[in-house]
């Protein structure tokens, strides 16, 4: 069977994928490995305002049973009993530049009601949809180049293939694009998907639908609300695993914070759930004659944080485009796909990688160090003291200026190595521009030491 794009995959990227390609007129079909798209979906996810701000027309008809709009995200720093120690929150800021990041931080959703909606608009714009469908290894012609795809009955499909099917993405291994991620370029994630009256989470959470925990008991652990649920998981990088990660997250769920939360919440555990997750400082080679890979199955979550929705469906776009390019031009090959890539590089998608290698390793570094994290809480928690009464305002800084200084051969090399290449290299010209104030604060030095009493 004949089509001009096939795609492979029907999560966001690869839905966004299809109906762009059939909006511009190429035959295209969509294959989904499940009886609906987002059905094998292991969890809920946030959604981030840049998919208000680059697919519009789509999320502004969205509303789904399980969404809870996020404005306040909460870190949780605690010791190593799991007790709670210190809490920072913050809200959307105003220096985004469009509407929606300055309103919300995130969408909650449960992917198996975001991802078969989100291919209804697919199907709209006439890609063809079929499910309960699994792709098992790519099509070559006489000289061994990749034409299509042979699904699990062995149907062969002949078309520009775009890549959407995940992790262990089958058409890229087939394909020889790569073997599989290495084992600190995805992690393992296990979560426990949770019930709750929705009365309780507005009475307790309300819009404050994202947080995060850290203690020496675990790697750092997100929670995430939606409307009658909410997901609690951690992740960790495959070549950095030394126990169970199960076990971790019940430890977290155990401490007193937690379950504290789980009780007043009157939640009940409903699911557990293992996946894979790529988290790569950079994403590996996206093209070959006749191919491109989007989404998780290029590697593109964010190197921070590891979000990947608007990664999918922004790459999901680029893909397709490309492919009206080259049907276009007749010309399938791998310089032509090569554009592919050239579009993302130079699109805001490239821009999440500019500082890849710091971000990816100072979360390694930090929050998904159980052993270095616990002195991260000790250090947020020391500099809010600096505005109790307990001891004098100028003692405490002192104290909290030693206490750094203690502490500093093994948290400021992470800082140093990880953290201030990515400010130096990414903010070079607004740091040039404060050089004026270098007078200033030079002025403000005090001429004398300030001498605590005994």
């Amino acid at each position: 069977m004949k089509y001009d794009v096939i795609v492979v995959g029907g999560g966001p990227g690869g839905s966004i994928a299809g109906k762009t390609a059939a909006e511009n007129g190429l035959k295209t079909i969509i294959f989904e490995r499940g009886q609906n798209p987002g059905e094998k979906n292991a969890s809920g996810v946030g959604l981030t305002p840049k998919i208000w701000r680059d697919f519009p027309d789509i999320m502004k008809e969205m509303n789904l049973p399980s969404q809870r709009v996020n404005r306040r995200c909460t870190a949780h720093f605690c010791d190593e009993k799991g007790e709670l120690v210190s809490e920072l929150s913050w809200t959307p800021s105003k220096l985004n530049t469009y509407k929606e990041a300055r309103e919300f931080m995130t969408v909650m959703v449960y992917r198996h009601q975001y991802d078969k909606w989100l291919s209804t608009f697919a199907v709209d714009a006439g890609a063809e949809l079929k499910t309960s469908t699994l792709i098992t290894d790519v099509l070559r012609d006489s000289s061994g180049r990749v034409t299509g795809v042979v699904d699990e009955r062995g149907n062969k499909y002949e078309g520009i293939v775009i890549a959407a099917d995940g992790a262990i993405s089958v058409v890229a291994r087939k394909a020889g694009m790569r073997a599989k991620f290495g084992p600190y370029d995805t992690t393992l994630v296990v979560n426990y998907d949770f019930e709750a009256p929705p009365e309780k989470i507005d009475e307790f959470i309300g819009d404050n639908a994202l947080h995060a925990w850290f203690s020496p008991l675990y790697p750092g652990v997100y929670n995430f609300f939606k409307k009658d649920g909410f997901h609690i998981g951690l992740g960790q990088w495959f070549g950095a695993i030394t126990r169970n990660l199960r076990g971790y997250l019940e430890d977290c769920i155990k401490s007193p914070p937690v379950a504290k939360m789980i009780k007043q919440l009157n939640a009940k555990p409903r699911e557990f759930h293992a996946h894979q997750l790529p988290w790569l400082q950079y994403p590996k080679k996206t093209y070959a004659h006749n191919i491109m890979l989007v989404g998780d199955a290029a590697g593109f979550p964010c190197p921070l944080e590891a979000e990947g929705i608007w990664h999918a469906m922004y790459s999901g776009r680029l893909a397709a485009l490309t492919a009206k390019e080259a049907i276009d031009n007749n010309d399938v090959s791998e310089r032509q796909m090569k554009k592919y890539e050239e579009s993302w590089v130079n699109s805001p998608l490239g821009e999440e990688f500019a500082a890849g290698k710091e971000f990816q390793e100072f979360w390694a570094g930090l929050p998904f160090n159980t052993e270095k994290v616990g002195e991260l809480g000790d250090i947020v928690n020391n500099s809010l003291n600096l505005f109790t009464g307990a001891t004098s305002h100028l003692e405490m800084s002192q104290l909290f200026l030693k206490s750094l200084r203690e502490k500093g051969p093994s948290i400021m090399p992470l800082f140093r190595k990880y953290l201030f290449p990515y400010v130096f290299r990414i903010l070079e010209e607004e740091l040039n521009d404060l050089a004026p104030f270098n007078d200033m604060f030079e002025k403000m030095r005090p001429k004398k030491k300030i001498r605590r009493r005994n």
